[in-house]
């Protein structure tokens, strides 16, 4: 049966819509994607701390990874992956506020008391991101972790005719998702949206999301450094 114009022989909208406007129609959502977005309150201090540091690291080169990367990375200084772990005042303020947030989310999307809270055990690794100009990260995700985040420390210079520099983008989880579109489907809202979730950095802003989520950051464009700090959890 094909809808349409009903003066064409075609049982047009408006006719479904009189015939079932009492009907009981029940929506729900389902494989839905969690994202959790968090706020450093007044992240001024720390967030200078922690770029003073980062780049001082950046420019005696020391700190840096040894481990392969998985990802292709370009104009990037990525830490050892302990970042975390270190006992700087900066990073342990920076670790109470980052587990506080990632414990919480966890207990409340899992539905756990505080018992059950409690008995939670989360396993880190941890670095941090100084991208330079033209830098970028390709589209991954993180296996063998529950969970990763980005705190975002510096987003870099701004400039109006680079509104892409970047910004991290995460995409449907859902391969099949895009097979068909047509106005049925194609203006979706919410979480139901077939669209690529595009994330602003601003400075203080902690996003916690599933690791199998695919992600990258657009090419970054300024003269200063974007500077980031990114985790992976995993509970035992």
């Amino acid at each position: 049966m094909v809808l349409g114009d009903s003066k064409k022989g075609r049982l047009g909208l408006p006719f479904f819509m009189g015939v079932f406007m009492q009907s009981n129609i029940n929506i729900g959502m389902h494989f839905a994607v969690p994202i959790v977005r968090v706020s450093y309150p007044s992240p001024e201090a720390l967030n200078r701390d922690l770029r003073d540091m980062f780049l001082a690291w950046e420019k005696d080169g020391v700190y840096k990874t040894l481990q392969p990367v998985p990802t292709n990375q370009v104009n990037i200084y990525e830490s050892e992956w302990a970042l975390l772990d270190r006992e700087e005042p900066q990073i342990r303020s920076l670790r109470k506020f980052i587990m506080h947030s990632l414990l919480h989310s966890v207990a409340k999307l899992n539905n756990l008391d505080q018992t059950a809270s409690l008995k939670l055990k989360p396993n880190i690794h941890s670095w941090v991101h100084l991208t330079s100009n033209g830098g970028y990260v390709s589209q991954h995700n993180h296996p063998n972790a529950s969970w990763s985040g980005i705190y975002f420390v510096d987003p870099g210079e701004s400039l109006a005719e680079s509104k892409d520099s970047g910004l991290v983008k995460f995409a449907t989880p859902n391969p099949a998702i895009k097979m068909h579109r047509d106005a049925g489907n194609c203006s979706l809202q919410g979480p139901l949206s077939h669209n690529t979730l595009v994330i602003q950095p601003k400075a203080g802003d902690l996003v916690i999301f599933p690791s199998y989520l695919m992600h990258e950051v657009s090419p970054y464009v300024g003269s200063g450094r974007r500077i980031t700090i990114a985790f992976n959890c995993w509970f035992t």
